[in-house]
């Protein structure tokens, strides 16, 4: 699925525009996404689950429900709405070296998810 072209907002527009078709513990996930924005990327299924209170199945049929084909491309859509991390200007080379780790996966991901081919 192509968030970047639901107008105005993204993933959290595309999310509230489908939040009344949700029963109720899909909109109890749909939430969660919600409240955690681009933190989802650091959990798992599980752990949105337990935050949702409910099972990590429900959890999956939430994100199709919203028009994924599972968590793991809700999570790929949140990453790519997170803010763009600007290059490390710390001197200590590890910090530096973690940054640019972080950029180079994101930008990893971005291509990943270009080559998952639409529904």
């Amino acid at each position: 699925m192509e968030i970047n072209s639901t107008a105005g907002g993204g993933l959290a527009a595309h999310i509230r525009a489908h939040l009344p078709e949700l029963r109720d513990t899909e909109a109890r996930v749909a939430q969660v996404v919600l409240d955690k924005g681009a933190q989802l990327v650091h959990l798992s299924v599980s752990d949105v689950a337990a935050l949702a209170g409910t099972a990590p199945s429900s959890v999956v049929r939430a994100c199709q429900r919203l028009g994924f084909r599972g968590y793991q491309e809700l999570k790929i859509a949140a990453a790519r709405q997170a803010p763009a991390q600007e290059p490390s200007r710390d001197q200590d080379p590890a910090a530096r070296a973690l940054a640019d780790t972080v950029r180079a996966a994101r930008e990893a991901l971005d291509g990943l998810a270009a080559t998952v081919p639409p529904e």
